[in-house]
C-alpha cells in the first residue's frame, strides 16, 4: 500500500484502524489508510526540551492509544467523544490527552514511586517474584474480554541475540478475595490465553478472540519489533524482531519473513 501521507512521519497504531502520524516538527494528525481521511491533532511543540535530540519522532511519543472510533461515519466528522492518550517518551510519567478539534493537549503528570503515594490510589502489588526477574524487558497492558492482563517481553542477553524477543510472561489483574494492605486486586500468573490473540509491538496493544479474526491462532502472542532506537543505529537489526510466540510451548516462529523499509518507523499492527 502506498501512502505519501506518512512520508517522513513515524507511524504508530491507535486501533479501530486509524495511524498516529508525527513530522520531525512534531506535527500530529490521525490517517486512515483504507480511506485516507486525515484528522489534524494538537501540536507537539508544547512538551519540547531544551535537550536536542536526533530523532524527535521516535524520542518524544513512547505510546498512543485512541478510545473510540475518531471518525463519525454517519455525520462525516470526526468524532468529539473519541479521547486520544499519548505516552511521553521524554519526560518520566507524562499523559497528555486530546480529542479531536482540541487545540491543545491536556497535560498530566504521574509521579509514583515507591509502594505509597499520596495522590495515587495502589490497586495491585508486582508479586515479588515477578520483581526480581533480570534481564531486559518490556512492559504493555492489555484489555481482553473486560479483563487487564499484564504482560512483560524478555529478550535475550546482548551478547547472545540483540534485540530477540526470548519470551512472554503473562499475569492478570483479579480482585483479591482476602484484602492484604492497601490492596483490593492482585496479579496472578496467567497459564493460558484460552482463545484469545494479543497483538503487541510499538504501538497500541490489542486483543481479540482467534475464532473471530481468519488465520488467526488462539493462545498466542504476536509481536513486532517494540526498540525503536535499534533503527537508528543498526539498520540490520531493524525489522528482525517480528513473531507468533506459542503460549503453550514458550516457542517462536516468524509471521512475515522482511527487511525494514525505514531507518525510524517500525512495523505495526493497523487493526
Amino acid at each position: 500500500m502506498n501512502l505519501p501521507e506518512t512520508l517522513g512521519r513515524k507511524c504508530r497504531s491507535v486501533g479501530y484502524g486509524w495511524l498516529f502520524t508525527v513530522d520531525v516538527d512534531l506535527q500530529l494528525n490521525l490517517l486512515n489508510p483504507l480511506t485516507r481521511h486525515q484528522i489534524n491533532l494538537p501540536s507537539y511543540m508544547e512538551l519540547r526540551t531544551g535537550v536536542q535530540l536526533h530523532e524527535k519522532r521516535n524520542a518524544y511519543i513512547d505510546k498512543v492509544i485512541a478510545s473510540t472510533d475518531p471518525w463519525n461515519s454517519q455525520a462525516q466528522h470526526y468524532n468529539q467523544d473519541c479521547v486520544i492518550m499519548t505516552i511521553s517518551g521524554i519526560a518520566s510519567g507524562l499523559l497528555a490527552f486530546a480529542r479531536p478539534g482540541d487545540e491543545a493537549w491536556t497535560l498530566y503528570v504521574c509521579d509514583i514511586d515507591g509502594e505509597q503515594h499520596p495522590n495515587g490510589t495502589p490497586i495491585a502489588r508486582v508479586p515479588k517474584w515477578v520483581r526480581m526477574k533480570c534481564g531486559d524487558r518490556r512492559k504493555y497492558i492489555v484489555e481482553s474480554c473486560g479483563e487487564l492482563f499484564f504482560i512483560q517481553r524478555y529478550f535475550y542477553d546482548r551478547d547472545e541475540e540483540p534485540f530477540k524477543t526470548k519470551y512472554f510472561y503473562v499475569l492478570k489483574l483479579k480482585e483479591a478475595k482476602k484484602k492484604k494492605g492497601p490492596y483490593k486486586y492482585k496479579l496472578v500468573k496467567v497459564k493460558t490465553l484460552g482463545n484469545r490473540a494479543i497483538f503487541i509491538g510499538d504501538n497500541a496493544s490489542f486483543s481479540f478472540l482467534a475464532s473471530s479474526i481468519n488465520g488467526c491462532k488462539a493462545n498466542h502472542i504476536y509481536f513486532t519489533d517494540d526498540t525503536p532506537m535499534v533503527y537508528l543505529h543498526d539498520e540490520d537489526l531493524a525489522g528482525s524482531d517480528m513473531g507468533v510466540y506459542n503460549f503453550k510451548k514458550g516457542t517462536i516462529e516468524r509471521h512475515y519473513e522482511t527487511e525494514s523499509l525505514s531507518h525510524f518507523c517500525t512495523s505495526l499492527w493497523v487493526i
